[in-house]
C-alpha cells in the first residue's frame, strides 16, 4: 500500500497526543549563600562569590552599605570607597537568572574597620 502522507500525518498526531510541552525553566535555588572575601577597609577590594545555585545561567550583583544600595556597585568586586565610616556593614545581593526566572540571595556582612 502506498503512503500518500496521510498515514504518516496520522501516526504523527497519535504520537504528539501524548507529548507534553517542555516545562518552563525552574526558579533558581540557592543551596549555599554568597560569600564576601577581602579586607573591609577604605580602598580595599572586596569579592562576592555567588554561592552555589541550581537552575542558574548567570548572576547579577548589587552591593549595599548599611542596607542601602551603593550606586554603580553592580559587579562581583567592590572597592570600599574613601570616606566609608568605620562600622559600616557591607553586603552583596546576588540575583541568579535563567531563561524565565530569577531569585536573590544575600551574602554575609563585612564590617569596615
Amino acid at each position: 500500500m502506498k503512503d500518500t502522507g496521510e498515514q504518516t500525518r496520522r501516526l504523527a498526531r497519535q504520537h504528539n497526543q501524548g507529548a507534553m510541552a517542555a516545562p518552563p525553566d525552574a526558579v533558581p535555588v540557592n543551596t549555599s549563600p554568597p560569600v564576601i572575601t577581602g579586607t573591609p577597609a577604605e580602598t580595599e577590594i572586596l569579592q562576592c562569590n555567588p554561592g552555589v545555585w541550581t537552575d542558574a545561567q548567570s548572576f547579577e550583583y548589587a552591593w549595599r552599605a548599611d542596607g542601602v544600595f551603593i550606586p554603580g556597585a553592580d559587579t562581583s568586586q567592590y572597592i570600599v570607597a574613601l570616606g566609608t565610616a568605620p562600622g559600616t556593614s557591607i553586603t552583596c545581593d546576588v540575583t541568579a537568572i535563567n531563561g524565565t526566572a530569577s531569585a536573590v540571595a544575600s551574602s554575609n556582612a563585612l564590617v569596615v574597620a
